[in-house]
């Protein structure tokens, strides 16, 4: 997978996730087959704690200098695709976002790992409250979206969400917002 960022009609940043292990499997030093099986193990036990709302679980998990970053929620403007740094400052961001949502699942259509990458395709469902929404209800959206969790040396020290929005303000719309 690769997650291209364009401003201004010109490409600003461009990351790959590749499934490596499954191209080059044999031929791929221990120690990176090794990173691979501690991405899954971390950051499938991190994922399913992030879809339960499990914040004490993630917190155990964070290295001190986690960063969390959902780039695409830049669709919204403003501070909304902040990059959030250290442990602190991304427990406070997701107590914070979660208060808004009282459901929240992914069926996943995709996985694989690859040295420190654990990366998780599928759709999104969340709810989010009223108040949040600005809606006379409670309104679910739904949208394609891309999860990438970086795990090193045991600890998740990066978690990226790519989320397709596109439709956000159309399903707004539909519930009354």
């Amino acid at each position: 997978m690769t997650v291209i960022r364009v401003v201004d009609g010109k490409v600003a940043e461009r990351h790959d996730y590749g499934n490596y292990l499954r191209a080059f499997g044999g031929s791929m030093p221990d120690v990176i087959r090794a990173n691979a099986k501690t991405s899954e193990d971390v950051g499938g036990k991190y994922f399913q704690a992030y879809l339960d709302q499990r914040h004490d679980v993630m917190e155990q998990l964070y290295a001190p200098e986690v960063s969390f970053q959902d780039p695409t929620a830049a669709y919204f403007g403003g501070p909304s695709s902040t990059l959030y740094q250290g442990r602190d400052s991304v427990v406070m961001m997701m107590d914070r976002v979660f208060q808004s949502i009282s459901h929240f699942t992914f069926d996943v259509t995709g996985t694989w790992v690859s040295n420190h990458h654990t990366v998780f395709m599928g759709t999104t469902r969340f709810t989010l409250l009223a108040a949040a929404a600005g809606t006379p209800r409670d309104v679910t959206f739904e949208h394609s979206a891309v999860f990438v969790i970086t795990v090193v040396d045991g600890r998740v020290v990066a978690h990226r969400d790519f989320v397709n929005y596109s439709t956000f303000r159309d399903q707004l719309e539909a519930a009354g917002g």
